[in-house]
Order: structure tokens, then C-alpha cells, then sequence
């Protein structure tokens, strides 16, 4: 294997666990100050690699609200569930910022096919 594709799938290992961690104990999340999950996010379908599309863009504790983690730039990358959209907000790990949130989808775009 090659150094990239090691990357990857360290990154889509990661993605996975955060979402399924966050998802299955949201009051430790809550304690540690982690991004609680909505409910179900512990069942991840698929993973997806998004590219942010805006300078500035706010990552969330909550849909569009609560406290801002950190900014996102252009071709900064997400992952996450792509079914996991609330409100035109998407929940997504950002290894950048070491943990998970909400980002608009509005600034998202899908880079390549999805992990399964």
C-alpha cells in the first residue's frame, strides 16, 4: 500500500469511530465537551469525504448554533454519514479541529465515491 491510501484509510477509520462514539454515548460526549450526536449517528451507512467551499465557514456544536469549534477554509476536508443532515447542517469529523460537528451544507461538496 502506499503512503496516501494508508492516509485514507486512517482518516476513514477515524471518521467512522468518532461518528459511531458520538453517537452512542452522548452524555460522556456532553461531559468531555465533545459534539453530541444526533440519535442514530452511531449507525453510519457510509463515509464521505467533503471538500469545504467557503473562507470562514463555522464549525458548529449543534446545527447552525451553540458554540462555534473553529473555521474552515477553502479545500479543507471533512468526513461523514451522508445521510446525517439536519437543517441544512451537516455532521462531520474534522481531523483539523480533532473532533465532530455541524458545518452548512451549503459550503460541502463530496470529493470522490463513498466508503461503505
Amino acid at each position: 500500500m502506499n503512503v496516501q491510501r494508508i492516509r485514507k484509510t486512517v482518516v476513514v477509520a477515524a471518521a467512522v469511530s468518532a461518528l459511531a462514539l458520538a453517537g452512542a454515548a452522548p452524555a460522556a460526549a456532553a461531559s468531555t465537551g465533545q459534539s453530541a450526536a444526533p440519535a442514530g449517528a452511531g449507525s453510519v451507512t457510509a463515509v464521505c469525504t467533503y471538500r469545504i467551499t467557503g473562507d470562514g465557514v463555522r464549525f458548529w456544536t449543534q446545527p447552525g448554533s451553540g458554540t462555534v469549534l473553529g473555521l474552515f477554509y477553502v479545500g479543507d476536508t471533512v468526513t461523514g454519514d451522508p445521510n446525517n443532515v439536519s437543517g441544512g447542517y451537516r455532521f462531520v469529523y474534522s481531523g483539523k479541529h480533532g473532533r465532530s460537528g455541524w458545518v452548512s451544507t451549503g459550503y460541502t461538496s463530496r470529493v470522490g465515491l463513498c466508503a461503505e
